[in-house]
């Protein structure tokens, strides 16, 4: 047992289907080795076609989904069309390198299909197949 590594972290997945995606996460929140909530949001809808999961620091991932979700908002009144899959993974990816210490999975439904982006820390994001 001393020498079994006790690591905690969050589950976060995306899938894409014919169809669409499914996105689900786990619910507990983890300090160190310790949990410290059971129950907590991961998967936030940010668009009425769009979905985002987060994992890091709580008050970044917060505040991301927030600002996610009033940017989609204002981009669909202007525009009068749902943002893009593609468009909505590209934002987060551009405002995540101002510092946000979080790993995210954007994903929705748009007119090209069904689609999965990964988003690290540094700004990096890949469409997942």
């Amino acid at each position: 047992m001393a020498d079994e590594v006790l690591k905690t972290g969050t589950t976060t997945l995306g899938v894409k289907y014919k169809d669409g995606v499914i996105m689900a996460t786990d619910q507990r929140a983890t300090m160190g080795n310790l949990v410290a909530h059971t129950d907590v949001q991961k998967l936030y809808q940010i668009g009425d076609n769009l979905g985002m999961t987060i994992a890091g620091v709580v008050g970044d991932a917060q505040l991301m989904v927030r600002y996610m979700q009033s940017e989609i908002a204002m981009y669909t009144m202007k525009k009068g069309a749902p943002m893009t899959v593609n468009a909505a993974a590209t934002l987060v990816a551009n405002v995540i390198r101002q510092g946000f210490y979080l790993g995210l999975i954007v994903g929705g439904y748009d007119r090209t299909g069904g689609h999965i982006f990964s988003i690290d820390g540094a700004g990096g994001f890949i469409e997942d197949n």
